[in-house]
């Protein structure tokens, strides 16, 4: 990123769908998720489309862009209030963040106090 560039974060939306999956197929996003060579995408599956549809304060995705440009998705997930139980317990009050990128790079997960 430049010193001109402007980086904005905004909600994802149903027609962002393609985008991620797209962004599911690439090497380094398979990589993050999984060892198995055999893997094709991160999503194993899942339909984006309705995930997105069904975003709330306890999941939601954003869209990183520069300058209009979309580089990376992050997910903003309420750990004690997520349905699935992939987070072990933890308090009310935090936020966990995950994130990835377009291109190579490092993926970060971060637990926050909201």
């Amino acid at each position: 990123m430049r010193a001109a560039d402007h980086l904005t974060l905004r909600p994802a939306t149903p027609d962002d769908a393609g985008l991620l999956a797209a962004w599911d197929e690439e090497p380094h996003v398979i990589a993050c998720v999984t060892d198995d060579p055999e893997a094709t995408s991160a999503s194993k599956g899942d339909d984006l489309s309705a995930e997105l549809a069904d975003q709330s304060d306890i999941f939601r995705y954003l869209i990183a862009e520069v300058d209009g440009r979309p580089i990376g998705a992050m997910l903003d997930i309420d750990p004690a209030r997520e349905p699935y139980g992939y987070w072990a317990p933890i308090g009310d009050g935090f936020r966990c963040w995950t994130s990835g990128s377009a291109r190579p790079m490092p993926w970060v997960a971060a637990t926050v106090r909201a």
